[in-house]
């Protein structure tokens, strides 16, 4: 059996902690599971950053073009 060297996430540790809490008994049998895992009771509770997207190029339309030019050229 191969062992992945693969390092999760923060989103990845954080989404498997919140799993973990759901099925847990209780507070004592989260801790102990958490620790098994390496997680940290924290990694549940913070939320994780996501990424900003970059909006999407797109063409602009005709008006759109001729304000830019405009604002370019007036600012020069």
């Amino acid at each position: 059996m191969e062992i992945s060297s693969h390092e999760p996430t923060p989103e990845e540790r954080h989404r498997t902690a919140r799993a973990v809490a759901g099925q847990a008994k209780d507070a004592d049998e989260l801790r102990e599971l958490l620790a098994m895992l390496g997680l940290s009771p924290a990694e549940g509770r913070a939320p994780v950053p996501r990424p900003r997207r970059q909006p999407a190029n797109r063409t602009l339309t005709i008006p759109e073009l001729a304000a830019f030019v405009q604002r370019a050229t007036a600012a020069a």
